[in-house]
């Protein structure tokens, strides 16, 4: 490709931009896009979790944590079977 092939999308490109105005580029966007980098949600009015909410959430939680760690000593107290072979 010549130079002159190269340089003529840039030129292009180039004639677009200057050619938008800030309007254009500061417009709404249409509802379903993602939002922007820096634009932050609204404050909440109430909060997520009550405080007794957290309660039960914390204590569900550290239940199951207990759980799922008493069943791991016990499968490693007890070395896993190995299949037999033919």
């Amino acid at each position: 490709m010549s130079r002159n092939g190269k340089r003529m999308p840039l030129a292009a490109l180039t004639l677009g931009l200057l050619s938008c105005n800030g309007a254009a580029l500061a417009a709404e966007r249409p509802a379903g896009t993602f939002p922007g980098a820096f634009d932050r949600p609204a404050s909440r009015e109430q909060p997520a979790l009550t405080a007794d909410e957290r309660t039960k959430l914390r204590d569900e939680l550290t239940k199951a944590r207990d759980r799922q760690n008493a069943q791991a000593k016990g499968k490693e107290a007890t070395p896993a079977a190995r299949p037999k072979k033919p």
